[in-house]
């Protein structure tokens, strides 16, 4: 039977550290764990829920009304296609939307793709309201929009009054960058049925 000079129990924010260091410091050491190691902090508590929240705020950028051209309006998505997605949990009417990259500069940004679908994972009644990737690099089709000049106005898109539960817009950099930047987006659809009927209820 194998023997060590330390057992630690738990390999959480205390024990594997504690573990780490007594082997650099000559033990022979055996952590015990009954589930992952790093413990509820890493894998559950205290970090994954920091980094929700973090993601959280930075995407409420994107919906706080602030479409001036400065850094601090902007989020940066990773280089490549990325996208953002609304999910409003029931089929909504949508008429338009409007979307605001990064407009500091001149620039063109690729790929731009709006899709609406009837789930989150995009795999029911998927259907394309907007699409300039003419090569389709981004493999979501090929597209038949226009490119356009990114300005303070925003890209006005006619959504026909489509119904959807999500609503995704992906894009692929610029010709300025790599990176995907998104200041704003602004939907305008048909105010959901159970708002008016809580209203009339109160009304009577």
């Amino acid at each position: 039977m194998e023997t060590f000079d330390i057992v630690v129990i738990g390999a959480g924010p205390g024990g594997y550290p504690a573990a780490i260091r007594a082997a650099q410091l000559g033990a022979s050491v055996a952590i015990v764990e009954r589930e992952q190691l790093g413990g509820t902090c890493l894998n559950w508590g205290c970090i994954p829920t920091k980094t929700l929240i973090a993601a959280a705020d930075t995407l409420a950028k994107i919906t706080d009304g602030d479409k001036s051209a400065s850094d601090q309006s902007v989020i940066f998505l990773r280089k490549g296609t990325q996208w953002v997605q609304m999910d409003w949990g029931s089929p909504q009417e949508i008429f338009a939307l409007v979307i605001w990259h990064a407009h500091n500069s001149a620039k063109v940004y690729h790929d731009v793709i709006v899709q609406v679908a009837d789930n989150a994972g995009f795999t029911q009644h998927v259907r394309t309201i907007f699409n300039n990737d003419a090569d389709n690099s981004s493999r979501l089709g090929a597209g038949a929009n226009r490119e356009y000049w990114e300005t303070y106005e925003g890209k006005l898109v006619n959504a026909n009054g489509v119904k959807a539960c999500c609503l995704r817009f992906c894009s692929n950099g610029s010709t300025e960058s790599a990176l995907n930047e998104y200041t704003e987006i602004e939907v305008y659809g048909r105010p959901a049925r159970q708002l008016f009927d809580t209203a009339d209820s109160i009304g009577k």
